[in-house]
């Protein structure tokens, strides 16, 4: 039985720094046996093993729930053993033993084919979808990591173990869903594309930014209908949702677009969309700094009258009653 894939965000966050790395591993206990094994069949990695992987055998900072093996180990995973530890029930507190893992190993390469064999969502990394409730796979031959929350979940290397960086620091060719999972109460309509994805959400903000004269290299019919809002989140797109943005205030990310960060640049949008134009609003804001002006003129004069002393005021009034 596959496990829900809306699980494996939370896993991601409760475990990584939590986990450490050890090539060939899937969420076992670090032992020296094991490293002792990698080293026999991943000659390649000589170097870092002999250099780092002792690391992980002791200071865990969460022992498990097996301290009888090596009570001070750490649970080691390699990049898509890490993704196979949650799917093969492993955890913070339950490393797993060889006998406990249901779902076979498999290499990154193995994995992406499965994915696309098993009919997953992929594509090249420039179509990379955000704002998803759920990770997906980012790759490139030979490592993984994984895409959530705009940023990468990466089991790094015997030096570095389980970190989070950024989209850019290693040079991703791909995306793909976990073939390994549960996606039955997944929900589509979170996805934005960055690029690549057509879609309504893009297609209704680029709407907004050509009526209020944003230049996406597409303009306004006869009509008044945006001709080019075709709901693709190319550059042009992403550089002028970012020029929005700092205009108005809001985080910029043009390039990583998604809806729940972007929630009040679409009311905004929708707002200005529904029939007030860039003049209207010119002109409401405006009366606003006329309306501040007089307000702060009055002010200004009532503190002036609340200073004058009672006496004066008092005679003041008497000559008014006098001369009506």
């Amino acid at each position: 039985m596959y496990k829900d894939i809306l699980l494996f965000g939370p896993f991601l966050d409760r475990t990584v720094g939590h986990v450490g790395y050890l090539i060939g591993s899937r969420g076992e206990t670090c032992t020296p046996a094991g490293i002792t094994r990698a080293r026999a069949n991943y000659s390649q990695y000589a170097y870092t093993i002999d250099n780092y992987a002792a690391q992980w055998l002791t200071g865990n900072p969460d022992m498990g729930a097996k301290p009888e093996i090596e009570p001070e180990a750490w649970k080691v995973a390699d990049c898509m053993g890490w993704g196979e530890m949650w799917a093969n029930g492993g955890d913070i507190g339950n490393p797993l033993d060889p006998g406990e893992f249901v779902l076979p190993d498999v290499s990154t390469g193995m994995a992406f084919e499965k994915a696309k064999s098993a009919g997953r969502k992929w594509g090249t990394i420039d179509t990379l979808p955000t704002g998803l409730s759920y990770p997906v796979v980012v790759y490139k031959k030979g490592h993984v990591g994984y895409w959530w929350k705009g940023k990468v979940y990466q089991s790094a290397g015997h030096k570095s173990g389980t970190i989070i960086t950024s989209l850019s620091t290693n040079a991703w060719t791909h995306w793909f869903e976990l073939p390994a999972a549960d996606y039955s109460n997944a929900e589509e309509t979170d996805m934005i594309s960055i690029r690549g994805q057509k879609n309504e959400a893009t297609r209704s903000v680029q709407r907004g930014l050509i009526r209020l004269g944003y230049d996406l290299g597409k303009y306004l019919d006869d009509a008044g209908n945006p001709t080019g809002a075709d709901g693709e989140h190319g550059p042009t797109t992403a550089a002028q949702i970012a020029k929005f943005q700092a205009v108005n205030k809001l985080p910029v990310n043009g390039d990583q677009f998604g809806i729940d960060d972007n929630t009040v640049m679409i009311k905004l949008l929708a707002a200005l969309e529904s029939g007030v134009s860039q003049s209207d609003l010119d002109a409401v804001k405006a009366d606003l700094a006329t309306e501040q002006g007089i307000t702060a003129d009055l002010s200004k004069q009532l503190a002036k009258a609340k200073a004058v002393p009672e006496n004066i005021r008092a005679a003041w009034a008497e000559l008014n009653r006098l001369l009506s």
